[in-house]
């Protein structure tokens, strides 16, 4: 095992790259920082080095390359898994789209938002609007149905953006049965939130048997408590790599022929599912699951 501090920048990456025992090996985990992921792209292809992405949900070129494994599912993974619950489990509720004014259309919020409302359009589901300007005008309540599930779903992914509405939609909350569609990057803030769910790559019911054991040998080998992170970054290193060292030990490094056809037993965080979209093209995640939070 060989370990790199590649710090932030392009310069070093390149550097660290530059040692020779790296074109031979079974697998390289990272970059953590998406600035050096195109980089690390480039060397896994031209050496044929198996690499794993465990962060960005955006690789450059992996459409093209068959030796990069993005654990992180992109926007279009999230955005079908949404649009199948809302035409099963949510089938009965009333979908609610705040927008956002001024929402750069990079953001994936909005796309995700723009085609989730093609989807329902081609259901023939009906739903309802409310544009957002300013915090102090805005009225959930004439677009919440009392007696209904009211789903709302914001067309941005920056919680800065999403921030000035909350305490408005959680205020409604009391008369109108209201559940948030959050990022899973909101679940970290402290301002006071409505029922809510999110979809994530990482299992929302951890088995505690699992984790106590694992909490217990971490603090046996590190001399340190585990984090309160979530996601927990100890067990996200933990599952992946227990996952491809038993690709390895079964396959060598030719399991990218296999793993489409492998299954492994779960992680204590997470399960991935890799497939590829084409012959040519690399692995991406597509375990997501449906989380969801009491009101705060």
């Amino acid at each position: 095992i060989y370990t790199y501090d590649t710090e932030n920048s392009e310069d070093k990456i390149t550097e660290v790259l530059n040692n020779s025992e790296l074109k031979t090996m079974d697998l390289i985990i990272g970059p953590a920082f998406s600035n050096q992921v195109p980089i690390v792209s480039r060397f896994a292809k031209e050496y044929k080095v198996n690499t794993l992405i465990p962060f960005t949900s955006k690789v450059p070129d992996i459409e093209s390359n068959p030796y990069l494994f993005q654990f992180n599912p992109g926007p279009d993974t999230e955005l079908n898994y949404l649009s199948e619950l809302l035409s099963g489990k949510y089938k009965k509720s009333n979908i609610v789209f705040a927008d956002v004014s001024g929402i750069s259309s990079l953001d994936d919020g909005r796309y995700n938002s723009d085609e989730l409302k093609k989807d329902l359009k081609r259901m023939n589901r009906s739903f309802s609007q409310i544009e957002l300007i300013s915090s102090e005008q805005t009225d959930f309540s004439k677009v919440l149905k009392k007696g209904e599930n009211n789903l709302v779903i914001f067309n941005t992914n920056k919680y800065s953006n999403v921030s000035p509405y909350i305490k408005s939609l959680s205020s409604k909350a009391t008369k109108y049965d209201v559940i948030l569609y959050e990022q899973y990057n909101w679940r970290n803030q402290t301002e006071k939130m409505p029922n809510s769910i999110y979809i994530s790559p990482f299992i929302s019911n951890f088995n505690q048997i699992l984790v106590n054991d694992f909490d217990t040998k971490f603090n046996q080998y590190f001399g340190k408590d585990v984090t309160e992170d979530t996601p927990r970054f100890d067990l996200l290193g933990y599952d992946l790599t227990n996952y491809f060292i038993n690709l390895i030990s079964r396959y060598g490094n030719k399991y990218g022929n296999k793993i489409e056809l492998t299954n492994l037993s779960p992680g204590i965080q997470s399960h991935p599912i890799f497939k590829r979209t084409s012959s040519d093209s690399g692995f991406i995640n597509q375990q997501v699951y449906l989380g969801e939070d009491k009101a705060q």
